[in-house]
Formats: structure tokens, C-alpha cells, sequence
């Protein structure tokens, strides 16, 4: 078995990151969702740490669990009680 090589990934900065994650959440047409969600987006950035696997990741799953406010609780919860 060879080694395979490392791949180092950069952090992104918050604006970036914030950018990427509303980018996965919001449909074009739901960007009056923005506001509703940002401060709930802006924790989950934080807890990804500018990873952008992490943000895209975790915003494909904000994304299938729906932006309810019922729902919004129960993924915060998952992903570890922002």
C-alpha cells in the first residue's frame, strides 16, 4: 500500500465562510430567509471553524432538515448545541 499524499486546506476567513454556507442554504428566490437565519448561520460558521468541507457540509444538511423554526432547534442540537 503507497502512501498517499497529505492535502493541507486553508481556513477560510468569516466572510467567506458565511458566503459559502448562505450560498448552500438559500435558494435564489429565498433570500428574505437570510436575515430570519443569519445569526444561526453566523454560529454555525463559528463552529466550522473555516473549514470548508465542515460549512458545506453541515449546510447541506441544515439545507434537507428545513428551516423551520422547530427544525432549526432540533439540527442545532445535532450538530452539537450551538
Amino acid at each position: 500500500m503507497m502512501a498517499k499524499p497529505i492535502h493541507y486546506v486553508d481556513k477560510m476567513d468569516e466572510v467567506s465562510s458565511w458566503k459559502l454556507l448562505s450560498k448552500m442554504i438559500f435558494e435564489e428566490q429565498e433570500k428574505h430567509e437570510i436575515e430570519r437565519l443569519k445569526e444561526i448561520g453566523k454560529k454555525i460558521v463559528e463552529k466550522c471553524d473555516g473549514l470548508p468541507l465542515a460549512i458545506k457540509s453541515h449546510g447541506r444538511s441544515f439545507k434537507i432538515q428545513g428551516k423551520k423554526p422547530d427544525r432549526v432547534e432540533e439540527f442545532l442540537k445535532v450538530i452539537g448545541g450551538i
